[in-house]
């Protein structure tokens, strides 16, 4: 666990454990103090945040702003919002999930596209075969379960602003890593938090054309340091945008490598196609793409970018080809 003070206003709390796996909470003492995303109970329960916060002279959380409804993000919402009698800030697409509204759906479920893809047994017959669908709903609930609901979700709608005191902050819809992904920009002190949205996110729930969008509109934006969820103090903007432009040109290189594998060995299947994929980032991160198999969810992405794009096409034999 390790706290630091960016500024009189702004403290990033890291907390321990492996940083992919835990989200960093960034707490505003302010006229309104808040914090940005909660963590998990197992690297931050409510007392031990009580602590914390009084060791900084906050005996209070006035409100808990989410940049999206991963588990590592805010498992801790509903906890933290009953303990402190906070509000919760989160996008519209959030709510279902914060509030659990919503029973088991396997269409709805956050996670479907990955096992159709992913796991090699689990191929579309069995995934919606009645053993499966009740085995996936046991276990989603189960662990699901574990977590308190949200009572009431205040909805943020992109470009919305959060006025703390003197810290203000505009809300951005950045999709890509999540239907529900925020960022949080305050123009005066040009800091920017990204949450998930950065290149080298493990899972795209949404699409290639939804995370080059949100890029380019934080690219467009006047910012001195970037904020991450994982792990990293901060980035100056300056190295972040080479990363993101890096990002961008790797997107166009994989596509071509596709589009040139199709040309040249004919019809392939999605697990033929992954190997000819652009390594998009340092090879530890693409061991851990490649144990996860969240490479199969790229290669899915990349080409229902290409299908877009009228470039190839899906047959009745579940091979792509150059259309």
């Amino acid at each position: 666990m390790k706290l630091y003070k960016i500024n009189k206003n702004l403290i990033m709390f890291i907390p321990s454990g492996t940083a992919m796996l835990n989200a960093n909470v960034y707490i505003i003492k302010d006229k309104i103090n808040a914090i940005i995303d909660t963590g998990t109970s197992t690297t931050l329960g409510k007392k031990r945040f009580q602590r914390i916060l009084r060791s900084l002279g906050i005996e209070k959380i006035d409100m808990i702003i989410l940049t999206h409804s991963h588990h590592d993000h805010c498992a801790n919402a509903g906890v933290f919002q009953e303990f402190f009698d906070c509000k919760v800030l989160a996008h519209p697409a959030s709510i279902p999930i914060l509030t659990k509204d919503k029973g088991f759906d396997l269409k709805n479920f956050e996670f479907l596209e990955f096992a159709e893809t992913a796991i090699p047994f689990m191929n579309e017959k069995r995934m919606h075969n009645p053993f499966f669908t009740r085995l996936i709903s046991l276990g989603y609930n189960f662990y699901q379960g574990r977590i308190k609901p949200v009572k009431k979700v205040v909805s943020l709608q992109d470009q919305d602003e959060i006025s703390f005191g003197n810290l203000k902050m505009k809300i951005l819809y950045t999709p890509g890593h999540s239907e529900d992904s925020i960022c949080l920009y305050e123009p005066k002190k040009r800091i920017l938090f990204t949450g998930d949205t950065v290149p080298f996110t493990p899972y795209l729930e949404t699409s290639i054309e939804d995370i080059k969008y949100s890029i380019k509109k934080i690219m467009n934006l006047d910012v001195k340091y970037v904020f991450r969820s994982h792990g990293y103090r901060f980035h100056p903007f300056c190295e972040e945008f080479c990363i993101y432009l890096e990002f961008l040109d790797s997107i166009k290189r994989a596509e071509k490598r596709i589009v040139k594998g199709l040309r040249l060995k004919g019809p392939l299947k999605l697990k033929k196609i992954v190997p000819l994929m652009y390594e998009r980032s340092h090879i530890g991160h693409h061991r851990f793409y490649k144990l996860i198999r969240t490479d199969h969810i790229w290669a899915l992405k990349y080409i229902q970018d290409l299908e877009k794009k009228g470039l190839i096409k899906k047959g009745d034999n579940q091979k792509y080809y150059i259309k």
